[in-house]
């Protein structure tokens, strides 16, 4: 891989290795805490208080490293929510799916749609698992050679384990910044703000700088016709790119920022919307 990337592909092996070491960051911080409650524990307490608390923070760190890796996508998906796209009723978007997972070398991902008239994309999970769902009003409202780029970006972002490494951090960085939205509640406001800087710092760490263009420039290796993504971002823009149940924690993979204007005069809400934003 050379030294200065040229396009989102360029990452595959950094993503691909970092998309697996991060689960392993929780269970090494697990077992160090398990660790010290050892140690302390038995000057503090008796063996039978200790051992089983370190027990239970090393059992947590095996799930973790088991399991978050193979649910993060199943999880996700029942975030972001949307219904099956029955190819009967959506004939053109699966027939571009299926030339483009050809063309960009990768596994059909699940599809599924979300019944909402602006116009975005969620992409996430590992090249052989991936979840895809778009808005029907992304599908409409595009014609064919716009949706096909728009498509091929979520792919790229598949083949580079863009999208993988996106739904771990999306879970292990953002935590319960994953389930509050701006139009969507979830958690107690007060317990989803603390260290939010933070998370969105490591966040962005993580997705590597110019990230979006990075990827815009690999959509245009597979499609070879860089107006047509234009002009689909600029239909974006246009007819806007918000979604209602959108939160904090997915924003990043979205393919335009889905955060809307909190209700109201929040200023925590507004706050979490300029760090876990992007720009247009």
């Amino acid at each position: 891989m050379s030294a200065v990337a040229t396009s989102l592909i360029d990452r595959t092996e950094r993503n691909r290795s970092t998309a697996a070491r991060l689960p392993l960051v929780r269970v090494s911080a697990l077992a160090v805490i398990a660790g010290l409650v050892l140690v302390a524990g038995s000057f503090l307490l008796p063996l039978y208080v200790t051992v089983p608390v370190a027990l239970i923070l090393v059992a947590a760190a095996v799930i973790i490293a088991a399991v978050l890796p193979k649910s993060a996508v199943e999880g996700l998906s029942v975030i972001v929510g949307g219904r099956p796209a029955p190819e009967s009723e959506f004939p053109r978007f699966h027939n571009l799916i299926e030339g483009l997972t050809i063309s960009a070398g990768v596994e059909a991902p699940t599809v599924r749609v979300l019944d909402d008239d602006h116009l975005n994309l969620f992409v996430a999970g590992p090249p052989a698992e991936a979840f895809l769902v778009a808005t029907r009003g992304l599908i409409e409202a595009l014609d064919r050679i716009e949706l096909e780029a728009v498509l091929a970006e979520a792919l790229t972002r598949v083949r580079s384990y863009d999208a993988q490494l996106g739904a771990q951090a999306a879970l292990l960085v953002c935590g319960p910044l994953v389930r509050n939205g701006p139009r969507r509640a979830g958690r107690s406001m007060a317990s989803v703000t603390p260290f939010a800087a933070w998370r969105a710092q490591r966040l962005r760490s993580l997705s590597g700088a110019h990230h979006d263009v990075l990827a815009d420039f690999a959509t245009v290796d597979v499609t070879r016709y860089p107006p047509a993504l234009a002009a689909a971002f600029r239909k974006m823009l246009e007819r806007g790119h918000s979604v209602d149940s959108a939160t904090w924690g997915t924003a990043h993979l979205w393919l335009a920022d889905p955060l809307a204007a909190p209700p109201g005069d929040d200023p925590a809400a507004a706050r979490l919307n300029e760090l876990f934003g992007r720009e247009e």
